[in-house]
């Protein structure tokens, strides 16, 4: 499973992740807010499912700056997704695809536009058993054997 950090981001929309009502918020996230002037209610209005070419800019720098914030990027601004996998942040059922939107978006030097796009498709990403052997058994089959 992916880090709740890095969940927030992915599966809420941006500005929810940041804004959720999580006590006290971690210095880096209102450091970003500030660094890109953006405010609690744009925050709290930005789209679920916003379109990346409509994102004003502010908002793909603020992602740059989340994933700065916490620590998911390299010395050269890219996802360190190998470390992340490592240490269990992001989950072997999830690694292949977020490699596969790692290199979708490596090329891309512009910073922000790296950040938002890597983020954008990160966060379709389901992270779903790989078989079915890797799933629960429901409680009714249990009693039964």
């Amino acid at each position: 499973m992916l880090m709740a950090m890095m969940m927030m981001m992915i599966v809420l929309p941006l500005g929810a992740a940041a804004s959720a009502k999580v006590s006290p918020k971690p210095d880096f996230l209102l450091a970003c807010q500030v660094e890109n002037n953006i405010t609690e209610k744009e925050l709290n209005e930005f789209p679920k499912d916003p379109k990346p070419e409509e994102v004003d800019r502010k908002f793909k720098c603020y992602a740059n700056c989340l994933l700065h914030g916490m620590e998911f990027l390299d010395e050269n601004g890219k996802l360190d997704a190998e470390t992340l996998h490592e240490t269990g942040i992001i989950s072997d059922n999830s690694y292949e695809q977020v490699m596969e939107c790692k290199a979708a978006n490596d090329m891309e030097d512009d910073m922000c536009e790296y950040s938002f796009g890597l983020l954008s498709c990160i966060r379709m990403i389901k992270d779903e058993p790989v078989n079915k052997s890797d799933e629960v058994e429901p409680i009714e089959e249990e009693r039964r054997k």
